[in-house]
């Protein structure tokens, strides 16, 4: 589990830093202990950083009524993804809305109050559905018009924060943002040193890949090595 801190600065930009990490077995799920880690961040934050405004942005591991009373207790924002395939009742809600007031050119929305049967209260939830092309399957035969065909992608978001669906969203979606500047993601570690150019050979007997004379590669490479050493 990560905690990651972040700070606009006057030109727009944020500034980000890791906070705390939580190392768990595999085998534990997300949620597991969550609620008192998370609590202990935001306490240690306040003591060093008494005049900011501190928001939380979780993906749907961490949609509970436990964790959401906790955060709404101490006055602080949150934005949570919603697991919304396993209640029924909100796929239908998506599904029976006729409609939907616009974003952009490519996301809509609307809002309402729900809870889940075992939660003590209703809470402001965000549907949000975004146009985007389906991905073909099928073999393509070259040479041949092949037009997009769009369907809907949808997410549902919990929070407690008094902003507009648009701002809602952008501020959502910078948690998945700054997990990619904090580390790598393992399909670009496949591109950079597994999905590469090469050719076996065996001079002497001894069989070897040669590649493409790459420094950053090689540099990339040679730490890992030393590392498994």
């Amino acid at each position: 589990m990560i905690c990651v801190a972040t700070r606009q600065t006057n030109s727009g930009e944020a500034t980000v830093a890791m906070f705390d990490v939580w190392h768990r077995p595999g085998n534990v799920h997300d949620s597991n202990g969550a609620r008192s880690f998370i609590l202990s961040c935001l306490s240690e934050m306040r003591q060093i950083l008494r005049a900011v405004v501190l928001e939380v942005r979780m993906d749907c591991a961490f949609f509970s009524d436990e964790i959401v009373s906790a955060l709404e207790a101490l006055g602080i924002q949150c934005s949570i993804s919603v697991p919304f395939e396993r209640f029924v009742e909100l796929k239908l809600r998506c599904e029976k809305r006729f409609i939907w007031r616009r974003c952009d050119r490519q996301t809509s929305f609307f809002a309402c109050h729900w809870k889940p049967n075992c939660w003590e209260k209703q809470r402001r939830f965000i549907f949000i559905r975004t146009r985007e092309p389906k991905q073909r399957k099928e073999p393509l035969q070259l040479g041949l018009f092949a037009p997009y065909e769009y369907g809907y992608q949808f997410k549902v978001i919990l929070t407690n924060a008094k902003l507009c669906a648009r701002k809602l969203l952008r501020l959502h979606n910078g948690r998945g943002a700054q997990e990619g500047i904090l580390f790598v993601r393992l399909g670009t570690r496949r591109m950079r040193l597994i999905q590469r150019a090469g050719r076996l050979t065996s001079p002497q007997g001894r069989l070897t890949l040669p590649l493409s004379a790459n420094p950053a590669v090689q540099t990339e490479l040679l730490y890992y090595l030393a590392a498994g050493a």
